[in-house]
């Protein structure tokens, strides 16, 4: 299934939970994101950003986004980039990339020094450092 088939089908589902739930129980919105980012395909996390969420669930991105810090307690494109970081380290340490610029390049990140700052504050140590 493509990226985009996997982010309708989470419309879809995020559309009728949203639709048909109360109030007490639609912070389900922001569990079933963070549950889709941790269990999207690396090949399409990089295509992943809010724009491409809010798209998906018909709304706007600054209400996704607002929505979101509300009921998760942090912004969205914070956790985004904790996600595609922690992911990112994963794979280096896994051995499923084999470089540094494998792994941005699968997370979606273009600047190698902006990702080692976020590697090191994430993990206290840079990507290179980072062995199977």
């Amino acid at each position: 299934m493509s990226f985009i088939g996997i982010l309708r089908n989470l419309a879809f589902v995020l559309q009728r939970w949203y639709m048909s739930l109360d109030n007490r129980r639609i912070t389900s919105l922001a569990a079933m994101i963070v549950n889709h980012l941790w269990n999207c395909p690396p090949g399409e996390l990089c295509q992943c950003n809010c724009g491409s969420l809010a798209k998906a669930l018909r709304m706007h991105p600054v209400a996704l986004s607002r929505r979101f810090s509300r009921e998760h307690g942090k912004p969205l494109v914070a956790v985004l980039r904790e996600v595609k970081v922690i992911r990112a380290v994963g794979m280096l340490r896994d051995g499923t990339v084999g470089s540094t610029k494998e792994a941005m390049a699968v997370v979606g990140y273009r600047d190698r020094k902006y990702f080692n700052a976020l590697v090191h504050h994430a993990f206290g140590e840079n990507p290179t450092d980072i062995k199977p």
